[in-house]
């Protein structure tokens, strides 16, 4: 007996006495099979590539299904299975080979899917074929169960088992929070006053207000409470988990117009005002955005009518602007067609014949540019992009007096979209922001750049706002961008100061992005508008509350509330007669809201019978006053011209005075580096905080 393991010839050999052979050969042929896989343990529904091959037979099957003498093929095992090839003989002689592919598992289950915050859930869950498991990547038994508090809207809970050759097996449960949250405008007013409450909620089916029954799920509202009430906004799942947030406006006799302001209501415009400018005879000149922005119009804030000027040579939105000695505005850059694409064109606008004029253009195109009048009367331009991402990084002087453009060359600098540039007493441009490194910029010669100091704050103050006073400097809010939130905080900085440094003032109320800053005749700054939330404009997140600060003590107050979201887009401006123009918002579009400060409810004005046209640099001058004797301040502000959340224009000082017969005589700034050369607004302030509605005069060399 003979057991051939491969095909094998058997030959007789018969030897006789005389030596003389003979011999006889027979063939055993041997049926062989063979089989391998590409992976013994794989997770469920995982591809395996079997390949298998055969000896000396006439058919073969893979588990029972003919396939190809010699061949592979992936097979997706659900569960633990035995692939077995069997090569059949011509005379029906069997061989068979056997690969078993193990497949691993993992299950995980909750006991209950959707839950209210801080509530306990149950996880239970098995592995087979595992030597390891892992929940989230934190190791737990092969087989077990614990309890979990979801900390977020959608909280994802995987488990893991990996083989004894690293195939891993996984499954997920997902468990859902419901969340509500609710917030008020302005947590207290008047009686009957309006406040705009904004809710959102997550994994809800229903939302339910107070006082409103059922709601949309994220939304917002204008209530008037009588007395202080609680609003409750409560969530609801399909399967009926809540949860429930409340605010509380307190409503008290207290928080009237005399200690919180009050807002007009909302007024529809023409267009909306992405660019604003108090022009020297107090009208309001603005345009709007994107491909109507060339088409500017006047507001009258007297008569509140509105009139319409030529339109501008080119699209005007997105370009720099200040105004210059004479009055005329300078816009600097513009929007050629989409975001990013700038113009090198640059035009004036004459508020005394009312014409635009265009001038010579600028090295190289610009959107979001920055312009600063400087103390001799010249017009710094910086920054802008050229196309999307492309920044000019050459800073340009416009000089009137030769109608061209000096550039700054040994200046080039990368700086952000729109950086809030001020003119600094020592006669250099301070930029203040929005990234957090600041820098004095020379613009004598041929330019240069030295670093000043860095923001407290640790990041960028990305459509922050800052208004510059006396000399100092005030910035608040910003960020919010990506994955960052809003911030609160407020910094100061000195730059009367030899090495002056960034300290931080009280924070706000509330984190601000997109808000404007607006400086104030009783020397206080007012912010309005923003958003609190992430990202870049989030109407979801609206700050409608007004704050002030006051520079004697370093703290905010919360103001009266709108009613209307102000972010990107939105633009805010002193008036004349001290209240203040809110207008604009790309999610709020073309209207606007006007917010009178507590001093104007604060008993009577003092008035201003007359006063200079002009006056130059440290020059005594008289106005005439029938109450001098009440007067604490005197304050010059210089008109305004804002967009984007930083006004390019305004200034403030406070001026020198003396009592006179039948008036004051005050003294003009001492130099155009404190105060350079154009319109100012001149308001006199009495003890009890109060000012006169202003006198717009001009500050000459």
């Amino acid at each position: 007996m003979v057991y051939p393991a491969t095909t094998t010839a058997y030959t007789i050999t018969a030897t006789s006495a005389t030596g003389m052979t003979a011999t006889a050969t027979v063939v055993v042929t041997v049926v062989g099979a063979s089989i391998t896989e590409s992976a013994t343990t794989v997770a469920p529904g995982q591809g395996v590539t079997l390949t298998w091959t055969t000896q000396n037979a006439a058919t073969a099957t893979l588990n029972g299904v003919a396939v190809a003498l010699n061949g592979s093929s992936t097979v997706y095992p659900a569960t633990t299975t035995a692939y077995t090839i069997t090569a059949t003989s011509s005379t029906g002689v069997t061989d068979s080979a056997t690969v078993v592919v193990t497949v691993g598992y993992a299950t995980i289950t909750a006991s209950a899917t959707t839950v209210a915050p801080g509530q306990g859930v149950t996880l239970t869950w098995t592995t087979q074929n595992a030597v390891t498991a892992a929940l989230n990547g934190v190791a737990v038994a092969l087989n077990g169960s614990g309890v979990v508090y979801p900390t977020s809207a959608t909280a994802s809970y995987t488990i893991t088992g990996t083989s004894s050759t690293g195939a891993t097996s996984t499954a997920t449960v997902v468990v859902r929070v419901v969340y509500a949250s609710i917030t008020a405008g302005q947590p207290s007013v008047a009686p009957g006053q309006g406040v705009r409450l904004t809710w959102t909620t997550q994994n809800a089916a229903t939302a339910t207000l107070t006082g409103s029954g059922y709601v949309a799920l994220n939304g917002t509202g204008v209530v008037y409470p009588a007395t202080t009430t609680a609003y409750t906004i409560t969530a609801a799942s399909s399967t009926g988990v809540t949860d429930a947030s409340t605010v509380v406006v307190t409503v008290s006799a207290t928080s009237g117009p005399s200690v919180s302001g009050q807002w007009t209501s909302v007024q529809t415009w023409p267009f909306m005002a992405t660019h604003a400018h108090l022009l020297p005879n107090g009208q309001v000149l603005f345009w709007p955005s994107f491909e109507l922005g060339d088409n500017p119009t006047l507001w009258n804030p007297v008569t509140n009518g509105f009139s319409s000027p030529p339109v501008a040579p080119y699209n005007i939105f997105c370009s720099g602007h200040s105004f210059q000695p004479d009055g005329t505005l300078l816009v600097t850059g513009g929007h050629n067609g989409s975001s990013g694409y700038g113009y090198p064109y640059a035009t004036v606008y004459d508020p005394v014949k009312s014409v635009w004029t265009q001038i010579a253009s600028m090295s190289s195109a610009r959107w979001y540019p920055t312009n600063t009048t400087l103390a001799n009367g010249d017009v710094l331009v910086v920054s802008g992009e050229i196309t999307p991402g492309v920044s000019n990084t050459l800073p340009q002087i416009w000089h009137p007096a030769t109608a061209s453009w000096i550039s700054l060359s040994s200046a080039q600098f990368q700086q952000p979209d729109y950086p809030m540039m001020f003119l600094a007493p020592n006669g250099q441009v301070f930029d203040a922001g929005p990234n957090q490194t600041t820098w004095y910029l020379n613009t004598s010669g041929t330019g240069a750049w030295t670093a000043v100091g860095n923001f407290n704050y640790n990041g960028t103050r990305d459509y922050g706002s800052a208004v510059i006073f006396d000399g100092k400097v005030l910035i608040a809010g910003g960020d919010g961008s990506g994955n960052n939130a809003a911030t609160s905080t407020a910094e100061v900085i000195d730059l009367n100061a030899t090495s002056p440094s960034w300290q931080f003032t009280s924070s706000m109320a509330n984190p601000r992005r997109q808000h404007n800053l607006t400086l104030l005749p009783d020397g206080k700054v007012l912010v309005t508008g923003g958003s609190l939330g992430y990202g870049f404009d989030n109407a979801l997140y609206p700050v409608y509350a007004a704050e002030m600060w006051d520079p004697a003590t370093g703290k905010w107050s919360t103001m009266a509330g709108t009613t209307a979201y102000r972010g990107y887009h939105s633009t805010a401006l002193l008036l004349p007669d001290g209240r203040v123009l809110s207008a604009g918002g790309e999610q709020t579009g073309a209207s606007a809201e006007i917010y009178s400060p507590p001093y104007l409810f604060k008993g009577a004005r003092p008035g201003i019978t007359s006063a200079p046209s002009s006056v130059k640099y440290g020059q005594v001058f008289f106005v005439a006053t029938p109450d001098a004797v009440s007067i604490s301040q005197v304050t010059l502000i210089r008109l305004g011209s804002v967009t984007h959340s930083f006004d390019q224009n305004q200034r403030l000082n406070h001026l020198q005075f003396a009592q006179a017969s039948g008036g004051l005589n005050i003294t003009a700034p001492a130099s155009g580096n404190l105060a350079p050369p154009g319109h100012y607004m001149l308001f006199l302030v009495n003890s009890n905080g109060v000012p006169s509605v202003a006198r717009i005069i001009q500050i000459t060399n």
